[in-house]
């Protein structure tokens, strides 16, 4: 036995808490086996892979595969409903102007660099550098052909999107030194900030509910309408009040544009994640963005959590699985046909059909 695995043994002490959590707990409070989902990665490798190296050694590949494994065997039966996919955080492009032929370029160049990175692009970009080789490896057939089908279904991230316009120069305030990167090779920029567009506790995020069915409907047409998993989907602001009124309109909003996407663009959605079940760190940000449907007092050792209108807000459409319909006919409600899955972070409120 390698040590490698030896320590993964040794790990399996550590994860008894969430062993207990997701075969014991989850049932009783989600009741149903599909909604206990096991995530892989999300920027952090389990401790004993990051002290050797992590990412930047050669050998992650069977590390990580062995990782892998080890997960599988160990809460497969339990959790993963035999699928298996990847989630990609992405936002959506719109062309700043629709008769401008360079902005609806760059529109479409920004989606397939978020989601598929630009091949060509990269080349003809590493070309003017005068590299004899692109900088993006390519694709043998063979990993093609082993890749191909080999997700179960599209885990998507979405918060926000906006307009774009072509901006073919390169940026030399962050940019001196004209180091290849990501930003240069896609050469978009930010467009006309729409007025029904409001901000949030984050300088990135703005409310753009029409986009969330937009995405929805690009995912459709081009990767031949997957099964989708909205996997985060939430609103920010700094003061974590309890009257939460803009991320009630995010919710009410954004929700309701996932279910014109079922129901009139026929996506194949097939459940909704809210981001988050409470205030917490948010990356760099640290606890100064408030995400959270459940208000948090950090300076109570306690830690109480106390739901905001927002969490109200999601249990009555969860409770429902819809919304009510306008008046007179307010007794009825527009249900949301093909999602079945609801989930909150990991504990949560879940509804199914």
């Amino acid at each position: 036995m390698s040590s490698l695995r030896m320590e993964f043994n040794l790990w399996y002490e550590y994860l008894s808490l969430y062993y207990i959590i997701a075969v014991y707990l989850l049932p009783a409070v989600a009741v149903f086996l599909a909604a206990r989902k096991v995530t892989l990665y999300h920027w952090d490798l389990p401790q004993a892979l990051s002290e050797k190296g992590g990412w930047l050694n050669d050998n992650i590949v069977d590390w990580f595969t062995d990782y892998a494994d080890f997960t599988f065997r160990t809460f497969g039966s339990k959790v993963c409903d035999g699928k298996c996919g990847i989630t990609l955080n992405i936002g959506y492009s719109k062309a700043n102007q629709s008769s401008v032929r360079s902005d609806v370029e760059a529109a479409d160049r920004a989606m397939q660099f978020d989601l598929e990175v630009m091949r060509n692009r990269v080349k003809e970009r590493s070309e003017q550098q005068n590299l004899t080789t692109s900088r993006l490896p390519a694709f043998s057939q063979e990993n093609i052909d082993e890749l191909k089908g080999s997700s179960d279904f599209f885990g998507l991230n979405f918060y926000s999107g906006g307009n774009v316009i072509d901006s073919p120069t390169r940026n030399s305030e962050w940019n001196s030194q004209d180091t290849p990167n990501f930003f240069d090779d896609k050469a978009t920029a930010g467009g006309r900030h729409e007025p029904s567009w409001t901000g949030s506790g984050s300088n990135w995020l703005f409310s753009t509910p029409e986009l969330m069915r937009a995405v929805l409907v690009w995912i459709k047409n081009e990767y031949n309408n997957p099964d989708v998993y909205i996997t985060e989907n939430g609103f920010s602001d700094n003061t974590g009040q309890l009257n939460d009124a803009a991320r009630v309109d995010y919710y009410k909003y954004y929700i309701n544009n996932v279910l014109q996407a079922i129901n009139e663009d026929k996506c194949n959605v097939k459940g909704y994640t809210a981001w988050s079940l409470m205030d917490n760190f948010e990356w760099g940000r640290g606890y100064l963005e408030k995400f959270g449907i459940h208000y948090v007092n950090f300076s109570d050792p306690e830690r109480p959590r106390v739901p905001k209108d927002s969490a109200r807000l999601y249990q009555q459409i969860i409770k429902d699985n819809g919304f009510p319909a306008p008046e007179p006919e307010n007794s009825a409600v527009i249900s949301i046909p093909n999602v079945t899955t609801w989930i909150l972070v990991l504990i949560g409120y879940t509804a199914f059909n």
